[in-house]
């Protein structure tokens, strides 16, 4: 498993209804699911593995927001965390938060 990657992922999914999400190799826990305009809901899942391509895209975000940082003379302070957005090779959209450190 990847450094910077911890034991845990949770996502929010944005779905249509109030959908059961499924996955074919990994145990997931729905923690809430709260209503949106429209029929749409905001649904909050724990999930037992990480997330496809996600912790890599995760370590090469973090790794290049220190690097930024470091050309710039900027040292991260402990305990900081970045905010990151993408759009993965399979079609979806991620945001995710990461305490930025290197190991």
């Amino acid at each position: 498993m990847n450094q910077l990657y911890e034991k845990r992922l949770e996502s929010v999914r944005v779905a249509n209804g109030d959908v059961t999400l499924t996955h074919e190799s990994e145990p997931r826990l729905r923690l809430a699911s709260l209503a949106m305009p429209e029929n749409r809901r905001a649904i909050l899942v724990a999930h037992g593995e990480p997330e496809g391509e996600l912790p890599s895209r995760l370590t090469q975000a973090v790794n290049d927001s220190i690097d930024r940082a470091e050309q710039q003379g900027v040292k991260p302070a402990q305990g900081v965390y970045g905010y990151f957005s993408g759009e993965s090779s399979e079609g979806w959209r991620y945001i995710f938060g990461a305490r930025i450190f290197r190991r």
